[in-house]
């Protein structure tokens, strides 16, 4: 998934580099012009005795002393607040790969057995196969696709509430008989999504795709699924291309 907050944090610290950079260059230009101009205003005489400089030039030498002091001062502080702001940079981004493992390491996984049920309908079996359990299954945009991508029906979405680990519950999947599996352009695959909530409260969720297989690879009528995890807004996304 795309993480956006992480583009944010980029975007971010480029533009307070940018605007650090700019202020630092005013600075430096500010201290080395100002003890210049001071040295051309004492060549010149001033047209009006407010305007007299009193200044000696050890006075002149000792300002302009103060004034590269500063300088040095300037550049160590701005030096610190980068080297602070590696370190700000670092830690996020161990405390985001340290938060990204635990959620690998509790994300619910499921696995999805072809059933005949009575009546010969379709049915399948899901069975949480994690270390964490999963609450609010909710299984949605159930279609079916034939060999030539047309849907041929859609069913209801599904909710089961509770599936500790290793435990597994039957679901109907459309009206379609297993006999007709066998026919041609009926089905050539499932397609659904998966939205579920670990026990930390995390929610996750997957996009499902049953791929029918010959009967060399597990026997007549069985599919083949794969599990992929998308973005919420991703899936809106898409749907609001198909829309339009």
């Amino acid at each position: 998934m795309k993480d956006n907050s992480q583009d944010d944090k980029r975007h971010t610290h480029d533009s307070t580099a940018t605007i650090g950079a700019v202020v630092v260059l005013a600075i430096v230009v500010l201290c080395l012009f100002t003890p210049l101009l001071v040295n051309l205003a004492f060549q010149h005489v001033a047209p009006v005795g407010f305007l007299e400089a009193r200044w000696t030039p050890g006075e002149l030498l000792g300002y302009a002393g103060g004034v590269f002091s500063c300088l040095g001062t300037v550049f160590l502080g701005c030096l610190t607040l980068h080297q602070n702001q590696l370190l700000r940079d670092e830690t996020n981004r161990r405390i985001d790969a340290e938060e990204e493992r635990n959620r690998l390491a509790f994300r619910p996984a499921f696995n999805i057995t072809f059933r005949s049920g009575a009546g010969d309908k379709i049915r399948f079996e899901i069975q949480n196969v994690s270390s964490s359990f999963a609450r609010d299954i909710a299984i949605s945009g159930i279609v079916g696709i034939d060999n030539q991508g047309q849907t041929k029906w859609r069913n209801k979405n599904l909710l089961i509430p509770f599936l500790d680990r290793g435990g597994a519950q039957c679901f109907q999947v459309g009206e379609l008989e297993v006999s007709k599996l066998l026919t041609a352009n009926e089905l050539a695959r499932i397609e659904m999504y998966l939205s579920c909530i670990n026990q930390f409260g995390e929610e996750y969720l997957y996009e499902l795709t049953g791929f029918r297989t010959d009967e060399n690879r597990g026997g007549p009528h069985q599919f083949y699924w794969t599990f992929e995890e998308v973005d919420v807004a991703e899936i809106e996304e898409r749907q609001a291309n198909q829309t339009s």
